[in-house]
């Protein structure tokens, strides 16, 4: 883990980091030794950004495109992968539509089949209200 001070008080919301390590764990693993590198880091706007990065199977662009957009093909994949072990992308569709529901964010996803991934969250800079 790295993880700036800066990082350490800031509060998230549940459920936005522990699928991705679930995920990295589960669909990443290809029998040889994984690596999972989570870091947090402030940016000089005071946005949080937290990165979990994997050296697991990694997913092509298609497999990335079909995750978020092609909804009649993911249904399909859905229905043919129920017995398999293999993911039908929930856990990234839930974290995405939290960051966008609490902090007006989208998740930002880089992967290279056979490499790994990583997922990028940005919280926004803690805004407080000041009354006089």
């Amino acid at each position: 883990m790295e993880i700036d001070k800066q990082c350490l008080n800031r509060m998230i919301r549940p459920f936005l980091l522990q699928p991705l390590v679930e995920n990295a764990v589960k669909h990443g693993f290809r029998g040889e030794r994984l690596e999972i590198l989570i870091s947090a880091k402030e940016e000089n706007n005071g946005d949080m950004v937290i990165s979990v990065r994997d050296n697991g199977t990694g997913m092509s662009k298609i497999e990335l495109y079909r995750l978020f957009h092609d909804e009649k093909n993911r249904q399909e994949d859905n229905a043919r992968q129920e017995s398999k072990s293999s993911g039908n992308g929930l856990a990234l569709k839930n974290i995405r539509k939290r960051m966008q529901l609490y902090y007006n964010n989208d998740i930002k996803i880089q992967s290279e089949k056979g490499r790994g991934t990583e997922v990028t969250l940005i919280f926004p800079m803690e805004r407080r209200m000041f009354y006089a």
